[in-house]
């Protein structure tokens, strides 16, 4: 969990947080001027303490010049390559759906009919 350092207004009331780490105050769509009141300075701190910690290890690293951060870049890789390879088992034994592209949804963002929503068909034809 990052540091999260306290946003104070002249009045001695705590208004928001930021990361202590790369001093992103992260709003989310919240106005953080005088009218903002204790759940929102939460809202904020929480934010705060989570923005440069990575979501799968739970290490605190920088976000480096992203917008929003969600891994490290060791996780990312990590993930990256486990997909990789999942997706190469898949492929011995199952095709990619020729209705959806392998996306599992069809124009109207609903799931596949062809695959039932996985993007992927048994060679032999059938649904995953």
């Amino acid at each position: 969990m990052a540091s999260a350092i306290q946003l104070v207004d002249p009045s001695g009331v705590v208004r928001a947080w930021m990361c202590g780490t790369c001093f992103h105050v992260g709003a989310a769509g919240t106005y953080l001027g005088k009218n903002a009141d204790e759940r929102i300075a939460s809202a904020s701190k929480m934010r705060a303490e989570s923005c440069c910690v990575c979501t799968s290890c739970g290490k605190s690293r920088p976000r480096e010049g992203r917008v929003s951060f969600l891994e490290c870049a060791e996780c990312a890789e990590k993930r990256r390559l486990a997909e990789e390879a999942e997706r190469a088992a898949k492929m011995l034994t199952h095709d990619q759906c020729a209705e959806c592209e392998g996306d599992g949804t069809d124009l109207d963002y609903e799931d596949c009919t062809a695959c039932g929503g996985s993007g992927w068909v048994a060679k032999n034809g059938g649904a995953k």
